[in-house]
């Protein structure tokens, strides 16, 4: 289960779990926009924790299944 996906389905916001957590938003954002990503295991485990499923099975980075997100652009009437 990838970290944005999971969050997203339980409703939270980067902040909520964040606070939930004690993880740093900063943090949530990179390790989920960041394929590379090599975190700590207490990191792992307070997220999986946060989000209530088993730190095996927390993946990081965008996930494969969803579309990129586009910045929205405005067209002008």
């Amino acid at each position: 289960m990838y970290l944005r996906t999971r969050r997203e389905r339980l409703g939270f916001t980067q902040e909520a779990l964040a606070a939930r957590t004690k993880i740093a938003q900063n943090t949530i954002s990179k390790l989920e926009t960041n394929a590379r990503a090599r975190p700590e295991f207490a990191t792992v485990a307070a997220l999986a924790s946060g989000l209530g499923v088993d730190p095996r099975d927390l993946r990081f980075g965008p996930d494969p299944r969803e579309s990129p997100r586009r910045p929205k652009v405005r067209i002008p009437a």
